[in-house]
């Protein structure tokens, strides 16, 4: 493939999964979402500002959560006071 590093990935021994998301429904999803009757922050265990994006992966490896997601902020002025 162009521009896909694929002898990288053999080299650094990576794992890849691909995942089948189920494009067909996304607009019901972001429906459900917004009108609140999905509640999505009961996934999130952290949310983490840009400029700490290494604790952000440290804390997604360490494997001691109780809530599977970990957020990075990529604006600044979105970040949550204290979430980091």
């Amino acid at each position: 493939m162009d521009g896909f590093d694929a002898a990288g990935l053999v080299i650094r021994d990576v794992t890849l999964h691909g995942v089948l998301s189920g494009i067909g429904y996304w607009d019901r999803l972001v429906g459900l979402v917004e009108s609140g009757a999905v509640n999505l922050d009961a996934l999130v265990d952290r949310v983490f500002p840009l400029d700490e994006l290494d604790a952000a992966f440290a804390r997604l490896a360490d494997g001691s959560r109780n809530r599977p997601k970990v957020l990075v902020r990529i604006d600044p002025a979105l970040a949550e006071p204290g979430a980091a």
